[in-house]
């Protein structure tokens, strides 16, 4: 039986945002959402980005490239 893989395809609304290990206040990301499909992501907000990511199991793995 061949198991079934993890994957982060779905619609994600942050609670919680770190870069560069710095906590990003909430007012920055309230009203994001992070879409998830395949190897692509876009992230809608009104700074609206897009790009492609890669993952290693369940966890997304570096680098991401976006627009």
């Amino acid at each position: 039986m061949k198991s079934k893989q993890n994957t982060p395809d779905s619609e994600w609304v942050p609670v919680h945002q770190e870069i560069g290990g710095n906590v990003v206040p909430p007012e920055n990301y309230t009203g994001q959402k992070l879409i998830i499909m395949g190897s692509t992501y876009s992230i809608l907000s009104d700074n609206e980005d897009e790009g492609i990511i890669k993952t290693n199991g369940n966890k997304l793995a570096s680098p991401v490239s976006g627009t």
